[in-house]
């Protein structure tokens, strides 16, 4: 079971036990008050009956009372005069016992003759009475009490002090009424018995209803977490294969990586001698070649061992990239002779593209806190792209600015092709192009916008490209203000 239904069918129970005890004691004190104050009423209307009946013949003993010695007054005539009367019209009536004292607390006479000549006028209730004219009750019980008819023995009863007031307002005797009200208040507890009885079974039916509303509930519940657990052992079983996938993709991309360095570094061997033999035959430094058709053959082979250097020297730099083991050697650089000396490399392919460079470099730059041949390098994959895409009559455009935050800017802007949101995501992935087809018109690896981005990275520049198809392509490399030098 679980621990909502345990909690409830102890906090339920325990809460409706307090509801309902709460309830009956509630009611219990209510009806008690309201009984209290009718007897109260009551005992009121008897107290100024006594004293309209006894006033006439006692009022001049009552009201200069002789003597205050407790034996002289109950061997007054008076006082057993007094006391035939009372008990007489106490005859029939639920009061036990009569008490009536002067306005300064002297007991003039009781019913229980022990207690007559006692000094009242310390009493809280009296003097309320007797100084306040307020009327004050209060329910007790006693084991034995001496009452008109004798000693009784276990009773319930309302004590009220009642102040008598002459025509003039004025207190003349304040009586004490002793009344019996065993039998109300045995009736009051009687009810509150069958009260108690009823809201235990009303309760009880209650309490079972919830109890089976809570029960189907902890059983969904139940369900529910069965299914949720049985999700999270699913999901954590998913995350298992993603984490060994993502594991196994990790270990082949630095497979891919190694074997693609140690591939580049085989490769690169036999090609420097390639394109060193190759150049020699071309320019025929040992003598001239007699067919002519040698030395094309020769500038062809130079060509393609040129480009296939530059792509295995763009693996090699993109493998370090990723392995992280590429170090920048940052020193001064001269943004301006980094500019000219990139695009002196480039101007003989963009002269036989029809391609026309232009720079566009403030005379105030300062130098830059960089990778000389990294910067260049940026430079060349940047206007090499847009030298390729641009048709004949186009142009290249290298612009170095002053950014925002008082960086450097490096901006190529070329008039080429331009490219699609869809072919400019592809062409950012590492061998990615945006001409991939087999009979693309564009030669190259895929790597010089990648690569680019990734130098740009590593001096902590911000690389944004924007490009409109048909239209341009505008590549902007930022270096933050804090790669700016002091000038040496």
């Amino acid at each position: 079971m679980f621990r909502l239904l345990r909690y409830y069918s102890i906090a339920s129970a325990i809460a409706l036990a307090v509801i309902g005890l709460a309830t009956t004691l509630f009611y219990r004190d209510n009806a008690i008050d309201d009984m209290v104050g009718m007897v109260e009423s009551r005992n009121a209307a008897l107290a100024r009956s006594f004293a309209n009946t006894l006033w006439p013949q006692f009022s001049p003993y009552l009201t200069a009372v002789p003597t205050q010695d407790g034996d002289e007054l109950r061997n007054l005539p008076q006082t057993k005069e007094i006391d035939l009367a009372l008990r007489s019209l106490v005859a029939g009536l639920p009061v036990l016992k009569v008490k009536i004292y002067t306005p300064k607390g002297l007991t003039v006479y009781s019913s229980e003759r022990a207690q007559i000549g006692e000094d009242k006028s310390k009493n809280p209730a009296f003097l309320a009475a007797a100084h306040d004219k307020t009327v004050s009750s209060k329910l007790s019980y006693r084991d034995t009490f001496m009452a008109f008819e004798g000693t009784i023995a276990s009773r319930d009863m309302v004590e009220s002090y009642l102040p008598i007031e002459d025509s003039a307002g004025e207190v003349k005797a304040v009586f004490e009424l002793y009344s019996d009200v065993s039998e109300p208040l045995t009736k009051i507890d009687q009810t509150v018995t069958r009260l108690i009885a009823g809201e235990a079974i009303g309760f009880g039916i209650l309490y079972i209803l919830l109890l089976f509303v809570v029960r189907h509930a902890d059983q969904v519940i139940k369900r529910q977490y069965a299914a949720l657990e049985h999700e999270n052992l699913e999901r954590r079983t998913v995350e298992v294969s993603l984490r060994e996938s993502e594991e196994r993709a990790e270990a082949a991309n630095k497979a891919k990586s190694e074997l693609l360095a140690n591939m580049s570094h085989e490769l690169r061997t036999p090609l420097n001698a390639i394109i060193g033999f190759s150049h020699t035959i071309k320019g025929q430094v040992f003598g001239p070649v007699e067919n002519p058709k040698y030395v094309e053959y020769a500038g062809d082979i130079l060509h393609s061992g040129e480009h296939l250097l530059d792509l295995i020297n763009d693996i090699l730099d993109v493998s370090a990239v990723e392995s992280g083991k590429l170090e920048l050697y940052e020193e001064n650089v001269n943004v301006t002779k980094a500019v000219e000396v990139s695009l002196r490399l480039l101007r003989p392919r963009a002269e036989k593209s029809g391609v026309k460079l232009i720079k566009v470099i403030p005379d105030d730059l300062p130098p830059l806190w960089a990778d000389e041949r990294r910067v260049k390098q940026i430079l060349i994959n940047l206007v090499s792209n847009g030298v390729k895409f641009t048709q004949s009559g186009g142009q290249v455009t290298v612009e170095v600015a002053r950014s925002e935050d008082q960086g450097i800017t490096l901006s190529v802007t070329d008039t080429g092709v331009g490219m699609t949101p869809n072919e400019l995501s592809k062409a950012m992935t590492s061998f990615g192009q945006a001409d991939s087809g087999l009979n693309r018109k564009h030669e190259g690896s895929g790597l010089g916008l990648p690569l680019a981005k990734s130098l740009a990275d590593l001096h902590g520049s911000q690389f944004n490209i924007e490009s409109t198809k048909g239209v341009c392509t505008s590549v902007s490399v930022t270096f933050p203000p804090e790669r700016i030098a002091s000038p040496s």
